[in-house]
């Protein structure tokens, strides 16, 4: 993979508020909108040019995002400020500067972005149906290919890990470590992205207590839904959770905190090892 170099210029001179983001090498351009400031964003240089989206943000604490595409992007936006998906926070949206962009072209990206994201199960995807993908001819799909593999770039570069996959790593047996009651024993790692469970970690196969955080609840039963906690209560993959806590209260169905209840094979807990 060759060097490349991200522009980001902060419109407002707060990294909380509107980001505008450029590639090297490329003619397209993203824009990072807050929900709050969509509307006094009408006058930036591309917004109503075609091109693809996303609805970003959270529900009882799962990540959301919703896959789009228009024709004319800031008044797709703007509807959706009255729909009804209220779990969105911010925008992130892309097109080309020279609008050469087609109604196809879009519909491809949309469709391969949207499989991309389930496939890498980092968010949970808010579309209720799948894109139709249209057909194209091999020299548009090659640049629409292109074009995908920068937004899944930028996208990750602007802090949301959508499409990024679980790394097939080597863990080292010396980092492990060990959750373990009656009811399971989960194994687990620290990594740069989070906490990673390691595949065929067994769960709790009992349901959830009712005091435990709605979402971490919504998580376990997406995990299963999808498989990643089969029925036999194990994970079939690695999976990586946004803290020692959060993969400690999945697998237990109770509240718990993770730098006490993870421990190494010696029996120290992960906030003594952290220290």
């Amino acid at each position: 993979m060759y060097q490349k170099t991200i522009k980001l210029f902060l419109k407002d001179g707060d990294p909380n508020e509107r980001i505008i983001c450029e590639l090297s090498n490329w003619d397209g351009i993203a824009y990072k909108l807050p929900k709050t400031m969509l509307k006094e964003s009408k006058d930036l240089k591309y917004i109503y040019n075609t091109g693809i989206y996303f609805l970003i943000g959270e529900q009882e604490g799962i990540p959301y995002i919703y896959v789009g595409e228009s024709e004319v992007l800031y008044n797709r936006l703007i509807q959706h400020l009255s729909d009804d998906k209220d779990f969105w926070t911010e925008c992130v949206l892309f097109t080309r500067k020279d609008n050469s962009l087609n109604k196809a072209h879009i519909k491809y990206i949309e469709n391969i972005l949207y499989s991309e994201a389930k496939k890498a199960a980092r968010y949970e995807v808010d579309n209720s149906s799948i894109p139709t993908q249209s057909t194209l001819s091999e020299f548009e799909e090659a640049e629409m290919k292109e074009i995908i593999d920068n937004v899944k770039m930028l996208t990750n570069a602007l802090g949301y890990k959508v499409f990024l996959y679980e790394k097939k790593q080597k863990v080292d047996n010396k980092n492990i470590l060990y959750f373990k009651t009656k009811k399971l024993e989960a194994r687990g790692v620290i990594t740069n992205e989070g906490f990673m469970v390691l595949k065929g970690s067994k769960v709790s196969d009992m349901p959830p207590k009712n005091s435990i955080c709605k979402g971490y609840k919504a998580l376990r039963e997406r995990l299963q839904r999808e498989n990643i906690i089969n029925e036999n209560y194990e994970f079939t993959s690695n999976y990586t959770f946004s803290s020692s806590s959060a993969a400690a209260n999945v697998i237990s169905g109770y509240s718990n905190s993770g730098p006490i209840v993870w421990k190494n094979k010696e029996g120290k807990m992960l906030k003594d090892i952290i220290n």
